[in-house]
């Protein structure tokens, strides 16, 4: 279910800038929807997303590598894609030419990674260098929860922030997520409810890191 969405006011064929992080549609469609912007043969009003939150906590080493790669596919990876549809559109009959189409699938994802960095950054917030180091809970904390009514050694870890934190096998919970607000701020030894979609749950908190 969407959660609100940014419409566009752009011309055709323009660079796409839209408030958006998590899309909810299926993959083929979106990704069909910017590669249908690219070429002009979309019409601005069809652009609609969900909401974008109004910031995102990062750490200064993870904004550094967001906007090297952003950089570098704006640079490098559009002229690469370019090279790679030509050639392709040179293999003759575009209809039937699966290197053509993969090509432009590529270069629709690559869009829309582009943009989803270019939107993060522009609304990044550093986090400090201690953030891990609280007592609470707070944004950047890898977290070891445990539900209530588990065995003891049933224990689960969370990393509070970004997806574009994660490292390892972490998972990953957005502080404005359920989970994530209602761990915000927690001790170790704290349990704390937040609303699942078959009801509340309870987690004890059992470590941060």
């Amino acid at each position: 279910m969407l959660t609100g969405r940014a419409d566009l006011d752009c011309e055709r064929g323009s660079p796409i800038s839209w408030a958006s992080v998590t899309f909810t549609m299926s993959q083929p469609y979106r990704l069909g929807l910017i590669q249908r912007h690219l070429t002009g043969r979309l019409r601005p009003e069809r652009l609609r997303f969900p909401a974008m939150p109004a910031e995102e906590h990062i750490t200064q080493a993870t904004y550094d590598r967001l906007s090297a790669e952003l950089l570098d596919l704006r640079t490098r990876g559009r002229i690469d894609l370019a090279d790679r549809i030509e050639r392709a559109r040179e293999h003759g009959d575009l209809k039937e030419n699966a290197e053509y189409h993969a090509a432009k699938d590529d270069k629709a994802k690559m869009e829309q990674r582009i943009v989803r960095l270019a939107t993060l950054l522009e609304r990044a917030v550093i986090l400090p260098d201690d953030a891990s180091s609280s007592d609470t809970v707070v944004t950047g904390s890898t977290v070891t929860i445990r539900y209530v009514g588990d065995d003891p050694d049933e224990v689960e870890q969370y990393l509070i922030g970004s997806i574009e934190e994660r490292h390892g096998d972490v998972n990953v919970v957005s502080p404005t997520a359920p989970l994530g607000e209602a761990l915000i701020g927690a001790a170790v030894g704290d349990t704390v409810t937040y609303a699942a979609p078959r009801g509340e749950l309870q987690v004890e908190v059992v470590a941060i890191d």
